[in-house]
């Protein structure tokens, strides 16, 4: 089985950090991975947490993207321009804070649903 979405036929859904995703997984009906396109305007942050099990790949669609993973005291900050990969393992604390208008694709696995834990 397969299916196919666009990025222009699904709804954004607001979130509490005030940023915007489009639920991909949710449109292509994903059972063993979740994957959500993230719409973050200059400045909007993924707040810092961690994943009680998913492991998750970023992909930096669209923009620049500041990355803090690590510990809190001494993480590891880098960025990430358009193009650019990351992986992150479940218990791994991150945050993200958009540089610029960015898109930022986010697959998680295994599919856990409200997986993260958030930590501040």
């Amino acid at each position: 089985m397969h299916r196919k979405v666009h990025a222009d036929d699904m709804e954004p859904v607001d979130v509490d950090t005030g940023a915007e995703l489009l639920p991909v997984g949710y449109h292509l009906e994903t059972t063993e991975s979740r994957s959500n396109l993230w719409l973050l305007d200059e400045g909007d942050e993924i707040f810092r947490h961690k994943q009680e099990e998913q492991e998750e790949v970023y992909h930096v669609v669209e923009g620049s993207v500041e990355f803090e993973v690590g510990r809190e005291d001494d993480p590891d900050t880098f960025v990430v321009e358009s193009g650019g990969f990351v992986s992150v393992s479940p218990d791994e604390p991150r945050k993200l804070v958009a540089l610029d208008d960015s898109r930022v694709f986010i697959v998680g696995a295994p599919y856990a649903k409200d997986d993260g834990v958030r930590l501040d």
